[in-house]
């Protein structure tokens, strides 16, 4: 079936580039992931770099749409190059894909900062693969950072809830935070929420209105 999608897409996107290019380029990533996953890998390369040209090009038209995809092809490319062997050539595009998604995160950590933590934790594995293992730990380091403070939130809330404390004297802190995360705050009487951009404020307006916001700023 992924297969035939590309094929499909190849053709509608032939007469209509605009419409179809990104369809062809997430049914190229959807291929190199399946030939992958039954082992085929060499074959997998293909379409990942396929996919990884065809999202450069529209990123570059327009960032705003398809850097997110860029960064996911990227993440792949980069997993793909280290399966057959080429881990040197691995490293860049799994740098980049960190890259991306960091810029990403700070614009809107609720929505990217799982992704740069995932990317984070490949370029560990990249970097320790090369014998560069204090940069890798520091990458490490930080994937793990990041992936407690985003495991962290609903926990502690239900713990406190359980031991008595009272909604309305509590507060979501953490600044990266889901809109799953924000209405499951919000449904429990949560009614503070810490921000420090345009993007999560969005957030929180939209999934706990009327809640009172305090702002955190770097000096």
């Amino acid at each position: 079936p992924s297969g035939a999608a590309v094929g499909i897409y190849r053709r509608l996107a032939q007469g209509g580039p605009g419409a179809y290019l990104p369809d062809l380029a997430s049914s190229l990533n959807n291929l190199g992931n399946r030939l992958s996953e039954v082992g085929r890998r060499r074959e997998a390369l293909a379409p990942t770099e396929e996919a990884v040209g065809i999202r450069r090009r529209l990123a570059q038209g327009n960032p705003g749409a398809f850097l997110p995809d860029l960064a996911g092809s990227l993440n792949n490319l980069g997993n793909r190059l280290s399966e057959v062997g080429r881990r040197q050539e691995a490293l860049a595009p799994t740098e980049e894909a960190v890259g991306i998604r960091r810029r990403l995160a700070q614009g809107d950590p609720g929505a990217y900062r799982p992704d740069l933590a995932m990317s984070l934790n490949n370029l560990g594995i990249r970097l320790s693969g090369l014998g560069r293992r204090e940069e890798a730990l520091i990458a490490i380091t930080e994937a793990v950072e990041t992936y407690r403070r985003l495991a962290a939130a609903r926990p502690e809330l239900d713990q406190l809830l359980a031991l008595g404390g009272s909604p309305d004297r509590m507060s979501y802190g953490n600044t990266i935070k889901k809109a799953k995360d924000v209405a499951y705050f919000y449904e429990k009487g949560v009614r503070l929420f810490a921000s420090d951009s345009e993007e999560d404020l969005k957030n929180v307006a939209a999934n706990a209105p009327g809640s009172k916001i305090y702002f955190r700023i770097s000096t």
